[in-house]
């Protein structure tokens, strides 16, 4: 006995935009670069617990969206962090207040003064 199957798919995919996909109050993109557990903390900066993260890396732009499981946010179920390589800065998608700072291979970032999370440059560039 033969048997043929025969798929077509029509249309255009649509790629979810990062920041679109952080706000939308899921836990991060369906594909993502690398997941593992950074460092972070809530309400003081003890780096003393861990939590998942995925990130997207943009190596021609040399970005990073990160998003990290949430901690310290009833409203979201994760916490979106760009980081952008040219200007060595990170940002939000919120209106979220946003401290930065080298830590040897390392970034330590603070939102609002509440979540602390300490970034590895390997999460970032991949190393």
């Amino acid at each position: 006995m033969k048997y043929t199957l025969d798929v077509a798919v029509s249309g255009e995919a649509k790629k979810p935009n990062a920041a679109t996909a952080a706000t939308s109050g899921n836990a991060g993109p369906s594909r993502w670069d690398a997941s593992g557990s950074v460092k972070r903390s809530a309400a003081s900066a003890t780096l003393d617990k861990q939590c998942g993260f995925r990130v997207v890396r943009q190596r021609p732009a040399q970005a990073a969206d990160i998003w990290i499981a949430n901690i310290a946010r009833a409203e979201a179920e994760s916490r979106f962090l760009r980081y952008q390589n040219k200007v060595s800065s990170f940002t939000t998608n919120d209106q979220g207040r946003i401290a930065w700072q080298r830590q040897d291979y390392n970034w330590w970032v603070s939102v609002d003064g509440n979540e602390f999370y300490l970034i590895p440059d390997a999460l970032i560039d991949g190393g």
